[in-house]
């Protein structure tokens, strides 16, 4: 697992062996950002069931401004920290919490993302539910867009609250579904 393009472009990332975990492919990070293009540049990037933080590293190299990291797992929230200091990052947030109780508390900070990344275990209900607390919450800039990776066996409804899907993507067993409010289309 490497970054692929950007200030950080060739860096080696550190993944875990012991601890189940699956990255973003290259394949499908690639496709990923090439979707996103130019749209990257200069926003909050929101990378929630982060893992490795593989994705929002990633961004941070192409000129996301910053980068907030949500994980459960203290294992991987020490991954993180490795990845963003040997990719030379600094200043970033990471959250070691569970992600639906964070979206609220972000809420209240008052806390605004362009980009939300969500990728959680394929085989759970965390889609769903995840992209339910976003449909509530007022964590988005004026233009945002919602990525969700899920596997092709677990589609995701074309509507969530005032959530929409624009557009959906496959590689292979992966789906990439994007989303944006109603009234952004």
């Amino acid at each position: 697992m490497r970054v692929i393009a950007g200030s950080a472009k060739g860096r080696k990332l550190k993944s875990s062996l012991k601890y189940a975990i699956r990255p973003t492919s290259d394949k499908v990070k690639g496709a990923l950002f090439d979707i996103l293009g130019p749209q990257i540049q200069g926003v909050g990037f929101l990378d929630l069931f982060a893992g490795t933080g593989n994705i929002g590293i990633e961004a941070l190299s192409r000129g996301a401004k910053h980068t907030t990291f949500v994980e459960k797992k203290y294992c991987f929230i020490e991954l993180i920290r490795h990845n963003l200091q040997a990719c030379g990052f600094s200043g970033c947030e990471i959250i070691h919490y569970d992600v639906l109780k964070t979206i609220p508390s972000l809420h209240n900070r008052q806390r605004k993302f362009g980009i939300i990344f969500i990728d959680p275990p394929y085989h759970s209900d965390l889609a769903v539910n995840t992209l339910e607390a976003l449909a509530v919450a007022d964590i988005f800039d004026k233009k945002h867009i919602i990525i969700v990776e899920h596997g092709h066996k677990n589609p995701l409804p074309e509507r969530i609250g005032d959530l929409y899907s624009r557009r959906v993507v496959k590689f292979g067993d992966t789906l990439l579904s994007f989303y944006q409010r109603e009234k952004e289309f």
